[in-house]
């Protein structure tokens, strides 16, 4: 009887899980494309946090890819095409500056194609699982279930972040 209890748990979670996810997704688009107050010593902090976390992550990868061979060319170009995207943002984000605070609002387009570039991992990552569990095996010839592309999506959330950070950085005004 515990057992079952535990399972009924487990799949009242999953499926609230499912169908909350919609509404996560348009919560954090909302989020992703808000204006913002820019405090200039957190942004600054920011950017060296980013840093920290961009080699942590690559120390992590490069242990990984003993495992998952290919993990830091994946997660390489995850981050190249991460630092494209924030330059991107930073470049369409429009930066208002008033004589004691600034102010970003982030480009809603850059907000929605980091959302959707999410959202087909996840969807692959589902898909995957239910091949798996319904004993069909794994989609290896598909690039987009292979694991390591979570390394990529990691890479590319990374650099955009660190180049947002960095970005947002040289468009504040200096100190006088």
């Amino acid at each position: 009887m515990p057992l079952l209890i535990v399972l009924v748990v487990v799949l009242l979670v999953l499926a609230a899980w499912v169908l909350l996810m919609p509404l996560w997704l348009y919560l954090r688009f909302r989020q992703g494309k808000a204006r913002r107050r820019l405090v200039p010593w957190m942004v600054r902090f920011n950017g060296w946090l980013m840093l920290i976390s961009t080699a942590l992550f690559f120390v992590s990868v490069a242990i990984a890819g003993h495992w998952w061979p290919g993990a830091l060319g994946h997660a390489g170009l995850g981050l190249a095409a991460g630092v494209c995207t924030g330059a991107l943002a930073v470049v369409l984000g429009k930066v208002e500056h008033d004589p004691s605070r600034s102010y970003l609002t982030p480009n809603a387009w850059v907000a929605a194609l980091l959302l959707v570039v999410v959202m087909l991992r996840l969807a692959a990552g589902l898909v995957e699982a239910w091949r798996r569990l319904a004993g069909h095996g794994a989609l290896a010839w598909l690039p987009a279930f292979d694991h390591t592309t979570l390394f990529a999506l990691g890479g590319l959330l990374l650099g955009h972040g660190l180049a947002t950070a960095w970005g947002l950085r040289w468009r504040l005004p200096r100190r006088r």
